[in-house]
Formats: structure tokens, sequence, C-alpha cells
């Protein structure tokens, strides 16, 4: 699997009611070290291990224009395009992820509601 269908599948798992609520699995996907901006613009949270009891709710969201953008062969940003089904909001998602000892995980996200 190339990097792109990758870093996209590990998006999508990141999308899924199961792993949002599961720490453990969430873990799997994101770095120590992870923080996220949200589309409201709050800052959520920085640690996963704080986060075990973070309420993410659940979503039912569908992902689109997927671009993998490469920094360094460690290093890569992605781009794309969230269609919340329940809301009919559309967002703009940046992510940065990083591999760590043969394990690419996700240390930066943020979200920005799309303008008309």
């Amino acid at each position: 699997m190339d990097l792109a269908n990758l870093l996209q599948a590990q998006e999508e798992q990141l999308l899924r009611d199961d792993v949002r609520q599961n720490a453990a699995l969430r873990k799997r996907y994101l770095a120590d070290s992870f923080f996220e901006i949200g589309s409201s613009g709050k800052f959520l949270y920085e640690d996963v291990d704080e986060a075990q009891n973070y309420d993410l709710g659940t979503v039912q969201m569908q992902l689109s224009h997927f671009r993998l953008h490469p920094l360094t062969e460690e290093v890569a940003l992605v781009t794309y395009e969230i269609l919340n089904e329940r809301t009919g909001i559309r967002s703009l998602r940046s992510s940065t992820w990083q591999l760590f000892d043969g394990q690419w995980k996700m240390v930066f996200h943020q979200g920005t509601i799309k303008g008309d």
C-alpha cells in the first residue's frame, strides 16, 4: 500500500465511532504529543493519555479530495475535505503525520469550516 492510501485509510479509521470512543484504539494512530485545533477553533487536547476520557461524540462523516504532501521521508502533511452528513457542514482538514518506529502516527490535526 502506498503512503497516500495508508494515511487516507488511517484518517478514515479515526472517523469511526468505535475508534473515536476508545483511547487504546486512538493511540494506534495518534502520537503521544498529538494535539488538535477543531473546526470550532478550540484547542481540543494535547496528550493522548490525558484524553482517555475525552468524549469525541459520534460522527457520520464522508472524506473526499484527499491529497498527500510529503515534507520529508518521515513527515507528511495530508489535506482533505469532510462532509458532516448529520449537519451538512463541510470542513477543510489538515493533518501532520510522522513515522515512529515504522508506524505512521498523527501529530497534529486542524479543521476549518469551509466558506461558501
